[in-house]
């Protein structure tokens, strides 16, 4: 229970601090650089891929203007979500086989998100410090929610106490 309430509240944590920084620092991503020239042409492999997997529909409407945020690279959310998922397996020290299997897919994140041009090894990071900073904002309000619940466990134990 605790470790799925501490990834949810991470998460949106992490969401938020991401949405602030997309709001007052847009970035662009590998494509859009390409696109505007700044940088050699990037292959859409995701967008000229869909149609192959069916979603025609959908691929006419990728890296469109106004379908959504375009700059919206640092942090990488892509990389910040299963980083939170590595740091809640590691907190609540679940099984090897699991951290293994979280750190493979995390791996995996990183390397597509690249390759395929919608982040920078730099958007990643970001994504990854975003995700450290979040667990720790979790941790330390994790913490001082139970040291409220003892102190008032410990208060209801000992009437005397309200007295004084």
């Amino acid at each position: 229970g605790r470790g799925f309430t501490d990834l949810f509240f991470g998460i949106l944590i992490v969401t938020v601090l991401g949405e602030i920084t997309f709001l007052l620092l847009p970035t662009a991503p590998p494509w859009m650089a390409g696109d505007l020239g700044l940088l050699p042409p990037v292959h859409h492999i995701i967008r000229d891929g869909l149609p192959h997997l069916g979603f025609t529909e959908l691929a006419a409407h990728k890296d469109e203007p106004g379908t959504y945020n375009l700059v919206a690279a640092v942090p990488s959310l892509h990389a910040a979500w299963p980083m939170l998922g590595l740091l809640v397996i590691r907190t609540y020290r679940l099984p090897r086989w699991l951290f293994a299997l979280q750190t493979l897919q995390l791996a995996g994140v990183l390397f597509a998100i690249v390759y395929t041009g919608e982040h920078y090894v730099f958007d990643a990071l970001a994504g990854i410090a975003y995700a450290v900073v979040s667990w720790q904002i979790v941790m330390r309000v994790s913490a001082s929610r139970a040291s409220t619940i003892e102190d008032l466990a410990a208060v209801e134990e000992s009437p005397e106490a309200i007295a004084a």
